[in-house]
Formats: structure tokens, C-alpha cells, sequence
């Protein structure tokens, strides 16, 4: 009885019958979303802190305020997550982009035997690409008008499946670091990095050969697509955000189409292939210790003129998150900055109670005691299926439009 309950809300959760108080947080999950959620649980095992944590997920205080666990592996809060952050890429990143402007980027990254060592791989990256970037500004101005806004995502495969992978995947894995020797059962993690770009005034042509150039050089390291024409740029971004955020933990028989992830994600089959579940445990044990949830998984490279702004955010949003191994927090940061005479810094958290913090900072501020701060109460956040059309100012006015209008 409750199984069929849950699918008749979710189909009524699609069909948007719930009004926009219950649309604003997912108090069910549907079948599918419940049956990860206690696959995982069930990895981590009953006496696991972070069970606990995941069992409280989705209820609801006497002070009408929901708990979210935070677990990035949890579909309530991941589904969470991603609609804020389709939320904010429709409504303030790319407001006044058209597909033209836009493109989805894959990068591979060194495989890794050892799930610890994938924390130095992704900072390492980080900072290759932040002096990429840097670089390529000196040498071009039209890259002064680049943006990326990139998720870290994490893959895995047996050493045994290495010999009847395909064509590519042999290429690709053995210039990335995959091991020759091992047990056909071990595990190699495949990190990897989704973004999208704001190109400026480049092609998607000149982006991939400028990082290839740059030390990307494996077989099928870069992958720069252009969005999709035949669909509005705002499903384009639904679709990707999805595909960037999906944390699923099985093995997929065929890789979807990012472009086209929705339609493909819902034809999951209906006997899933579960990763082992000390890979589950291990991946959410990193996630969360290692990577500070949500937190640490999303990365920015602004346009020349933000850099200075949104390194002061990303600095609020990384405190403890590289140095400090702690377990989830039962706050969730996302650092968005608006750059006005006063700039806001909002930082989302999900505790016991939900709140919404309100950082409000002056240009010539330099130390995070001049920070005032603003507390509110039961932050309604849309998933990407419920994301309005309407539109709020952008964050910015892109360098590009603004020298095509002078012109």
C-alpha cells in the first residue's frame, strides 16, 4: 500500500496537482529515488552516523520546518540541490544566453585506485585550470568574457572490466593513469568534471584545442558540446544540470546523451545494476568527510571582471573544506555573488531547521568581521521539474552584449 501511495504522489507531484507550498519541498520520493536511498543506507549499515541522519531526512518540525540530512547520495537532498542550481543558471547565470552562447564541457581526470587520492586530483585540476584561464586572458581578451560552472563527479569501474571495455574507454582510461596490475574485483575510481561555459566570443573548436594544448592531451580527456538548437536554452540547462548532479550509484549499460538526459533518465530500467556496497559506503563516506557535501563539489571560474568577487565567495564557501575532515555538516553552502555597490553573499543552510542566511558585504570590506548577517526562516526551493518561467535580474551583464551594443 505505501509503494503504491508513493507513486501516486509522485505522479501528482509531475503533474503539478500539489500546490506551490507542498511543490517547494519533496516530502515524498517516487520508487525509484526511494529504492537509492535505502540502498544506500543500507551500504553505510544500521550504526552508521550518517543513517541516522538520512532516516530523519524529509520530516517535519512542529515549527512546520523540514529536515534535510545533506548526504549528496540522498535523492531528497540531491534533487534538492540541483534545483537550486538550475534555478539559479536559468534565473541569474545565463538570464540573457541563447544557445549560441553556451556549450556543455567534460573533462576526465587521473584515475585512482584510492578513493583519498581523488581529493588532491580534483585541487590540482583546480588550480590548473584557474592558471589555464589566467593565461589564455593574457595572450586573448576574448577571454575575458569566459565562464564556468563546473560540478566534480565521480565514476568507477572493476579492474577485470577494463579488458571488454570499448575502443575508447581502453584509450581514454590508459593515458589517465589506470592501472595494468590489479585483482579483477578492485575498484578504480574515475573522477571527472561537468561544466557549462559561457563562451564569450569563442568557438567551442577553440575552447577544446586551447585545453588539449594546455596538458588535457589524452584521447577523449576534453569534450566540448554545443547546446542543442532545436530546444530552448532553458531545457538545454535543465537537461545538463540533471546529468551534472544525477549521483547515481550503479552501473549504467549505455552513457546518456547529457543534451537529452530527462527523457533518457526516465526510461531507467526497471532491474538496476547497484555498485558494490563498499563503494557506496566508501563514496559517501568521501562526499561527506572528505568533500564537505554539496559544498565542495561545485566550481566557478567567473569573468575577468567578477574575479575578484567571487574569489571572496568562494573563500566563504571552502572554510574548512580542504584542511578539516568532518563528517556532513547540517549546513549546505551555495556562494552566489551580485555585484552592486553592496554585494550578497547568500549562504543556504539545512539543519534541524531550515534557514537562509544573508551576508551583505561592501566592496572595501577585507576581513569577515564587517559581515552582517540576516536570518530567515523556511526558504522555499523548487526542484528542476517545478522551475518557473519567470525571470529575476542576472547577476551580470556579460561583456559580450555589452560591446555588441556599443557597437
Amino acid at each position: 500500500m505505501t509503494k503504491a501511495m508513493n507513486t501516486v504522489r509522485a505522479e501528482r507531484m509531475r503533474q503539478r496537482q500539489f500546490d506551490w507550498r507542498e511543490r517547494s519541498r519533496i516530502r515524498w520520493l517516487s520508487p525509484k529515488n526511494e529504492e537509492q536511498r535505502q540502498v544506500v543506507m543500507n551500504a553505510l549499515g544500521p550504526s552508521h552516523p550518517l543513517v541516522s541522519r538520512m532516516i530523519r531526512c524529509g520530516n517535519v518540525s512542529a515549527s512546520n520546518n523540514m529536515f534535510y540530512c545533506g548526504v549528496p547520495l540522498c535523492p531528497r537532498c540531491f534533487m534538492r540541490e540541483r534545483g537550486r542550481q538550475t534555478r539559479q543558471a536559468i534565473r541569474e547565470t545565463f538570464l540573457d544566453a541563447d544557445n549560441a552562447d553556451v556549450a556543455f564541457v567534460t573533462i576526465l581526470l587521473p584515475a585512482r585506485t584510492d578513493l583519498s587520492d581523488v581529493h588532491d586530483v580534483i585541487e590540482k585540476e583546480k588550480r590548473r585550470l584557474r592558471n589555464f584561464v589566467e593565461r589564455q586572458r593574457r595572450l586573448d581578451s576574448r577571454w575575458d568574457d569566459f565562464q564556468l560552472i563546473g560540478f566534480w563527479e565521480m565514476g568507477r569501474m572493476n579492474f577485470g572490466e577494463f579488458e571488454s571495455a570499448g575502443r575508447k574507454t581502453k584509450l581514454a582510461l590508459g593515458s589517465l593513469g589506470f592501472p595494468f596490475i590489479g585483482e579483477d574485483d578492485e575498484t578504480v575510481w574515475l573522477p571527472h568534471l561537468h561544466a557549462i561555459v559561457s563562451k564569450g566570443r569563442l568557438a567551442e573548436r577553440e575552447i577544446a584545442k586551447a585545453l588539449r594544448n594546455d596538458g588535457h592531451s589524452a584521447p577523449y580527456q576534453i569534450d566540448v558540446r554545443p547546446f542543442h538548437t532545436y530546444r530552448k536554452i532553458d531545457d538545454n540547462l535543465k537537461n545538463v544540470t540533471r546529468y551534472s548532479l544525477k549521483f547515481r550509484i550503479e552501473n549504467d549499460p549505455l552513457i546518456p546523451d547529457p543534451l537529452d538526459f530527462m527523457a533518457t533518465n526516465d526510461e531507467v530500467a526497471t532491474t538496476r545494476d547497484w555498485w558494490p556496497a563498499e563503494d557506496i559506503n566508501a563514496y559517501a563516506e568521501w562526499l561527506c568527510m572528505e568533500r564537505s557535501g554539496f559544498q565542495s563539489l561545485r566550481f566557478v571560474l567567473s569573468g575577468k571582471s567578477n574575479n575578484v568577487m567571487a574569489e571572496m565567495a568562494a573563500e566563504l564557501g571552502n572554510v574548512g573544506s580542504s584542511s578539516e575532515r568532518s563528517p556532513c555538516r547540517s549546513s549546505e553552502q551555495d556562494v552566489s555573488v551580485d555585484q552592486k555597490a553592496s554585494t550578497e553573499v547568500k549562504f543556504h543552510g539545512s539543519s534541524d531547521e531550515d534557514f537562509d542566511a544573508l551576508f551583505v558585504m561592501d566592496d572595501h570590506v577585507s576581513y569577515v568581521g564587517d559581515v552582517s548577517v540576516d536570518v530567515r526562516n523556511n526558504n522555499p526551493l523548487l526542484d528542476t521539474n517545478w522551475t518557473p518561467e519567470t525571470k529575476v535580474p542576472p547577476l551580470s551583464c556579460t561583456a559580450r552584449r555589452c560591446i555588441q551594443a556599443n557597437n
